[in-house]
């Protein structure tokens, strides 16, 4: 394990001695394949360790053996942030799965960082590694896994269980970023892990932190992302049903019937149809309203409540005619019209 350990140390000084460009994003091929290297011994290292564990060993315990013989290093200077500098091991029980622990190892790339999981279940036989992700080889910072965060669903009656993972684009400025998250079941004797779903939206980096949650049937995510309004973040839930490796958004799709209007014009069609109580009749309409949106962007008018117990969002373009949305006032949410006059039913 030692051996191993001052593995992870030699990569991860390589990596560190490598001329780097004051706020660069992009990465050579030496550094991308350094990057690749320290990676690869970190999962050599978590992997012998974990195996040498003993049967009754705790997170905790894990997690200090993994710091203590790992090549861990934290510190405040300038050089713990920079390619190759910090290094921190995080081993936690698996919420929901008795005898299964997961093991985050996280390392600074140029302008943040990149993470990986590996889950580990207790058996007969010992530790076995059920699953483990990592970012792809890449060229730019954006593609590190950056405040990676995970959860592992319930089996379904199958047996078949799947693991959520989701972090942020590392970047040298702005708190505007990317959140990508995907979902994976084990790969077949052991090999990779199948990935059935992903996806990348834009998010804000404020003071509310990503939220996640992964059932058998059912997966999460909440964050604050792009609003029509320029500089404003809205929070934004992302939650979608999971049947086999199906994969279906579902409502809720916002908090209140303004957000619900605006997420109802960037979502493509084939999600927002579900979202529209007269179906495919909204679909003409739809398309005209999102084309507007991308070629000069919207944003938002009068909200006015109408005697139908529902709520009309007016939606601006910079030049030309607004939108009114009809949306009703209690979730799930649904847009009962859409046109360009304002509804005499509607005050405010």
């Amino acid at each position: 394990m030692i051996a191993a350990g001052g593995a992870v140390t030699q990569a991860r000084t390589a990596l560190a001695a490598m001329p780097v460009k004051d706020m660069e994003s992009d990465i050579s091929l030496p550094q991308s394949a350094a990057i690749e290297r320290v990676k690869d011994r970190i999962q050599d290292f978590v992997r012998l360790a974990i195996r040498c564990a003993p049967a009754r060993a705790t997170p905790a315990m894990i997690q200090a053996t993994l710091t203590a013989k790992g090549g861990a290093y934290k510190g405040v200077d300038v050089a713990a942030f920079e390619p190759g500098g910090e290094l921190d091991y995080v081993a936690e029980a698996v919420p929901g799965r008795p005898g299964w622990i997961a093991v985050v190892p996280t390392f600074a790339i140029q302008c943040g960082s990149d993470a990986m999981v590996m889950v580990f279940a207790r058996d007969h036989r010992g530790w076995q590694e059920m699953i483990s992700r990592r970012s792809k080889p890449y060229r730019s910072i954006d593609q590190g896994w950056m405040g990676l965060e995970y959860a592992v669903s319930q089996p379904d009656r199958s047996g078949r269980w799947y693991l959520a993972v989701a972090s942020h684009t590392p970047w040298c400025m702005s708190i505007w970023r990317g959140l990508r998250y995907d979902l994976s079941r084990p790969g077949v004797r052991g090999g990779a892990a199948h990935v059935f779903f992903s996806k990348q939206v834009g998010t804000y980096l404020g003071d509310t932190p990503d939220s996640m949650r992964a059932t058998t049937r059912m997966f999460e995510i909440r964050h604050d992302g792009h609003s029509f309004v320029v500089g404003e973040a809205r929070p934004h839930i992302e939650r979608y049903a999971i049947a086999g490796d199906r994969v279906r958004r579902i409502q809720p799709a916002a908090l209140n019937p303004r957000d619900f209007a605006e997420e109802w014009i960037v979502s493509p069609w084939a999600e927002a149809a579900s979202w529209s109580a007269a179906g495919d009749r909204l679909k003409a309409e739809h398309a005209e309203i999102a084309a507007v949106y991308r070629k000069t962007g919207l944003d938002f008018g009068t909200i006015r409540r109408c005697g139908s117990g529902g709520q009309e969002v007016e939606v601006r373009p910079d030049k030309g005619a607004p939108w009114y949305l009809l949306v009703n006032g209690t979730q799930p949410f649904t847009v009962r019209a859409a046109s360009t006059m304002p509804s005499s039913q509607c005050r405010g």
